[in-house]
Protein backbone atom coordinates (compact mmCIF):
# COMPACT_ATOMS: atom_id res chain seq x y z
CA UNK A 1 0.00 0.00 0.00
CA UNK A 2 0.78 3.67 -1.01
CA UNK A 3 0.70 6.42 1.28
CA UNK A 4 1.51 10.29 0.61
CA UNK A 5 1.38 12.62 3.36
CA UNK A 6 0.99 16.33 2.04
CA UNK A 7 2.68 18.59 4.55
CA UNK A 8 1.07 22.27 4.07
CA UNK A 9 3.18 24.40 6.34
CA UNK A 10 5.58 27.19 4.96
CA UNK A 11 8.30 26.12 7.06
CA UNK A 12 9.70 22.56 7.94
CA UNK A 13 8.61 22.83 11.96
CA UNK A 14 6.60 21.34 14.09
CA UNK A 15 4.20 20.54 11.45
CA UNK A 16 6.49 18.61 9.88
CA UNK A 17 7.84 16.42 12.69
CA UNK A 18 4.48 15.58 14.05
CA UNK A 19 3.61 14.22 10.39
CA UNK A 20 7.02 12.68 10.69
CA UNK A 21 6.33 11.10 13.71
CA UNK A 22 3.25 9.40 12.08
CA UNK A 23 5.05 8.38 9.22
CA UNK A 24 7.76 6.32 11.82
CA UNK A 25 4.73 4.65 12.73
CA UNK A 26 4.02 3.10 9.52
CA UNK A 27 8.06 2.32 8.90
CA UNK A 28 7.59 -1.14 10.21
CA UNK A 29 4.64 -2.34 8.74
CA UNK A 30 5.64 -5.15 5.91
CA UNK A 31 4.71 -3.42 2.11
CA UNK A 32 4.13 0.29 2.87
CA UNK A 33 5.41 2.81 0.62
CA UNK A 34 5.30 6.38 2.38
CA UNK A 35 5.61 9.51 -0.24
CA UNK A 36 6.02 13.37 0.91
CA UNK A 37 4.70 15.92 -0.94
CA UNK A 38 6.14 19.32 0.86
CA UNK A 39 4.03 22.31 -0.78
CA UNK A 40 6.90 25.09 -0.03
CA UNK A 41 8.83 23.38 -2.49
CA UNK A 42 6.30 23.53 -4.91
CA UNK A 43 4.59 25.28 -7.39
CA UNK A 44 1.12 25.94 -6.98
CA UNK A 45 -0.61 28.90 -8.21
CA UNK A 46 -3.68 30.58 -6.48
CA UNK A 47 -6.61 29.78 -8.74
CA UNK A 48 -8.37 32.40 -10.60
CA UNK A 49 -12.07 31.19 -10.11
CA UNK A 50 -12.74 31.27 -13.91
CA UNK A 51 -14.42 28.06 -13.28
CA UNK A 52 -13.23 26.25 -16.58
CA UNK A 53 -12.05 23.23 -14.50
CA UNK A 54 -15.67 22.75 -13.42
CA UNK A 55 -17.32 23.44 -17.03
CA UNK A 56 -15.05 22.26 -19.56
CA UNK A 57 -12.42 19.98 -18.01
CA UNK A 58 -9.31 20.39 -15.55
CA UNK A 59 -7.06 19.58 -18.94
CA UNK A 60 -8.05 23.13 -19.74
CA UNK A 61 -7.25 24.98 -16.95
CA UNK A 62 -4.99 27.85 -18.20
CA UNK A 63 -2.41 27.49 -15.21
CA UNK A 64 0.74 25.34 -15.15
CA UNK A 65 2.19 24.68 -12.42
CA UNK A 66 2.86 21.50 -10.31
CA UNK A 67 -1.32 20.54 -9.50
CA UNK A 68 -1.39 17.99 -12.04
CA UNK A 69 1.67 15.99 -10.82
CA UNK A 70 0.17 15.90 -6.97
CA UNK A 71 -3.14 14.77 -7.92
CA UNK A 72 -1.45 11.81 -10.01
CA UNK A 73 0.53 10.90 -6.98
CA UNK A 74 -2.52 10.84 -4.64
CA UNK A 75 -4.48 9.46 -7.24
CA UNK A 76 -1.89 6.47 -7.39
CA UNK A 77 -2.30 6.22 -3.45
CA UNK A 78 -4.36 4.27 -1.11
CA UNK A 79 -3.95 6.68 1.46
CA UNK A 80 -4.13 10.22 1.89
CA UNK A 81 -2.50 12.24 5.30
CA UNK A 82 -2.34 16.14 5.04
CA UNK A 83 -0.27 17.78 7.82
CA UNK A 84 -0.92 21.60 7.93
CA UNK A 85 -0.84 24.23 11.45
CA UNK A 86 -3.45 26.52 12.51
CA UNK A 87 -3.12 29.37 10.37
CA UNK A 88 -5.77 31.69 11.44
CA UNK A 89 -8.71 28.93 12.33
CA UNK A 90 -7.44 27.37 8.89
CA UNK A 91 -5.22 25.79 6.88
CA UNK A 92 -2.27 27.57 5.53
CA UNK A 93 -2.58 29.60 1.72
CA UNK A 94 -0.32 26.98 0.34
CA UNK A 95 -2.86 24.11 0.97
CA UNK A 96 -5.68 26.73 0.26
CA UNK A 97 -4.14 27.21 -2.87
CA UNK A 98 -4.12 23.44 -3.32
CA UNK A 99 -7.66 22.69 -2.78
CA UNK A 100 -9.15 25.80 -5.00
CA UNK A 101 -7.29 24.00 -7.84
CA UNK A 102 -8.30 20.88 -7.37
CA UNK A 103 -11.79 21.82 -6.66
CA UNK A 104 -12.91 19.97 -9.80
CA UNK A 105 -12.98 16.99 -7.75
CA UNK A 106 -15.75 18.06 -5.59
CA UNK A 107 -18.32 18.22 -8.69
CA UNK A 108 -16.76 14.38 -10.33
CA UNK A 109 -15.40 12.42 -7.15
CA UNK A 110 -13.03 10.09 -7.99
CA UNK A 111 -11.49 8.66 -4.38
CA UNK A 112 -13.39 5.75 -3.50
CA UNK A 113 -11.76 3.20 -1.90
CA UNK A 114 -8.79 5.43 -0.53
CA UNK A 115 -8.35 6.68 3.29
CA UNK A 116 -7.79 10.26 4.51
CA UNK A 117 -6.59 11.53 7.66
CA UNK A 118 -6.18 14.97 9.00
CA UNK A 119 -3.02 16.24 11.32
CA UNK A 120 -3.19 19.60 12.63
CA UNK A 121 -1.15 21.70 15.03
CA UNK A 122 -1.64 24.59 16.75
CA UNK A 123 -0.73 26.57 19.41
CA UNK A 124 -4.27 27.84 21.77
CA UNK A 125 -7.63 26.88 20.00
CA UNK A 126 -9.55 25.81 16.32
CA UNK A 127 -7.59 23.41 14.83
CA UNK A 128 -10.45 20.86 15.58
CA UNK A 129 -12.23 22.84 13.21
CA UNK A 130 -9.66 22.59 10.21
CA UNK A 131 -9.60 18.43 11.07
CA UNK A 132 -13.43 19.06 10.40
CA UNK A 133 -12.99 21.12 7.34
CA UNK A 134 -11.02 19.04 5.83
CA UNK A 135 -12.89 15.57 6.66
CA UNK A 136 -15.37 17.54 5.13
CA UNK A 137 -13.91 18.35 2.02
CA UNK A 138 -12.43 15.01 1.30
CA UNK A 139 -15.42 13.34 1.80
CA UNK A 140 -16.47 15.03 -0.74
CA UNK A 141 -13.84 13.70 -2.94
CA UNK A 142 -15.14 10.28 -1.75
CA UNK A 143 -12.17 9.35 0.63
CA UNK A 144 -13.32 7.45 3.48
CA UNK A 145 -12.32 9.63 6.85
CA UNK A 146 -10.06 7.98 9.22
CA UNK A 147 -10.05 10.02 12.79
CA UNK A 148 -7.46 12.60 12.56
CA UNK A 149 -5.57 14.43 15.20
CA UNK A 150 -5.04 18.13 16.24
CA UNK A 151 -2.22 18.86 18.41
CA UNK A 152 -1.30 21.79 20.99
CA UNK A 153 2.07 22.34 20.73
CA UNK A 154 4.18 24.97 22.03
CA UNK A 155 6.85 26.51 19.83
CA UNK A 156 10.07 25.06 19.75
CA UNK A 157 9.50 22.75 22.33
CA UNK A 158 9.34 18.60 21.82
CA UNK A 159 6.34 16.78 21.08
CA UNK A 160 4.33 16.64 24.84
CA UNK A 161 3.77 12.81 26.06
CA UNK A 162 -0.15 13.17 25.54
CA UNK A 163 0.66 14.05 22.30
CA UNK A 164 2.76 11.09 21.51
CA UNK A 165 -0.39 8.68 22.76
CA UNK A 166 -2.86 10.50 20.56
CA UNK A 167 -0.39 10.09 17.45
CA UNK A 168 0.18 6.82 18.11
CA UNK A 169 -3.94 6.36 18.15
CA UNK A 170 -4.29 7.71 14.79
CA UNK A 171 -1.37 6.07 12.97
CA UNK A 172 -2.86 2.88 14.40
CA UNK A 173 -6.58 3.87 13.54
CA UNK A 174 -5.18 4.39 9.79
CA UNK A 175 -3.09 1.67 9.12
CA UNK A 176 -6.46 -0.44 10.48
CA UNK A 177 -9.27 1.59 8.03
CA UNK A 178 -6.51 0.98 5.02
CA UNK A 179 -5.80 -3.05 5.88
CA UNK A 180 -10.06 -3.25 6.29
CA UNK A 181 -10.89 -0.83 3.38
CA UNK A 182 -14.18 -0.96 4.05
CA UNK A 183 -16.54 1.04 2.18
CA UNK A 184 -18.46 3.40 4.78
CA UNK A 185 -22.07 3.19 4.75
CA UNK A 186 -23.07 6.47 3.42
CA UNK A 187 -25.61 8.30 6.27
CA UNK A 188 -28.41 10.24 5.59
CA UNK A 189 -26.62 13.36 4.50
CA UNK A 190 -24.66 11.81 2.24
CA UNK A 191 -27.39 10.08 0.32
CA UNK A 192 -29.08 13.67 0.14
CA UNK A 193 -26.12 15.21 -1.19
CA UNK A 194 -25.84 12.47 -4.07
CA UNK A 195 -29.56 12.67 -5.24
CA UNK A 196 -29.27 16.22 -5.57
CA UNK A 197 -26.09 16.19 -7.17
CA UNK A 198 -27.38 13.62 -9.25
CA UNK A 199 -30.72 15.29 -10.88
CA UNK A 200 -28.53 18.58 -11.04
CA UNK A 201 -26.22 17.44 -13.17
CA UNK A 202 -28.45 14.79 -15.39
CA UNK A 203 -30.53 18.44 -16.35
CA UNK A 204 -26.71 19.56 -17.90
CA UNK A 205 -25.98 19.51 -21.56
CA UNK A 206 -25.04 16.10 -22.87
CA UNK A 207 -21.72 17.09 -24.06
CA UNK A 208 -20.83 18.39 -20.30
CA UNK A 209 -18.29 17.20 -18.73
CA UNK A 210 -19.95 16.66 -15.22
CA UNK A 211 -22.76 14.58 -16.80
CA UNK A 212 -20.20 12.77 -19.38
CA UNK A 213 -18.49 11.48 -15.79
CA UNK A 214 -21.49 10.81 -14.34
CA UNK A 215 -22.83 8.50 -17.17
CA UNK A 216 -19.12 7.08 -17.02
CA UNK A 217 -19.56 5.73 -13.29
CA UNK A 218 -23.39 4.86 -14.57
CA UNK A 219 -24.35 7.05 -11.63
CA UNK A 220 -27.50 8.21 -12.83
CA UNK A 221 -29.29 4.71 -12.34
CA UNK A 222 -27.42 3.44 -9.14
CA UNK A 223 -28.46 4.10 -5.62
CA UNK A 224 -25.07 5.80 -4.57
CA UNK A 225 -21.42 6.59 -5.49
CA UNK A 226 -20.40 2.98 -4.57
CA UNK A 227 -22.28 -0.61 -4.14
CA UNK A 228 -23.61 -0.10 -0.92
CA UNK A 229 -26.78 -2.25 1.02
CA UNK A 230 -28.93 0.03 2.21
CA UNK A 231 -31.53 -0.76 4.71
CA UNK A 232 -35.32 -0.56 4.18
CA UNK A 233 -35.27 3.12 5.74
CA UNK A 234 -32.44 4.65 3.96
CA UNK A 235 -34.03 3.02 0.38
CA UNK A 236 -37.18 5.01 1.35
CA UNK A 237 -35.25 8.14 2.28
CA UNK A 238 -33.29 7.70 -1.25
CA UNK A 239 -36.81 7.35 -2.81
CA UNK A 240 -37.74 10.76 -1.36
CA UNK A 241 -34.91 12.70 -1.74
CA UNK A 242 -34.90 11.85 -5.54
CA UNK A 243 -38.09 12.89 -5.89
CA UNK A 244 -37.75 15.82 -3.99
CA UNK A 245 -34.45 16.95 -6.02
CA UNK A 246 -36.70 15.98 -9.55
CA UNK A 247 -39.25 18.77 -8.25
CA UNK A 248 -36.50 21.05 -6.88
CA UNK A 249 -34.24 21.29 -10.15
CA UNK A 250 -37.80 21.36 -12.49
CA UNK A 251 -38.62 24.09 -10.75
CA UNK A 252 -35.57 25.89 -11.04
CA UNK A 253 -34.94 25.76 -14.67
CA UNK A 254 -38.51 27.02 -15.33
CA UNK A 255 -37.14 30.35 -13.80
Amino acid sequence: MKIVIIHGGHRKGATYKVAEYVAGKFADTQGIEIEWILLKDRSIKNCLGCFVCLFKGEDKCPLKDDRDEIYKKIMAADGLIMAVPNYSLQVPALAKSLLDRLAFVFHRPNMYGKRFMAIVTQGVYGGNGIVKYLNEAMKFWGFGISKGVCITLIPGQPIPEKSNKALDDAARRFLQDLENNKPPVPTFKDLAIFYFARNGIETQEATSVDRCYYESKGWFKSRYYYDVRLGPVKLFFAWIMDKMAKKMVAKTNKV
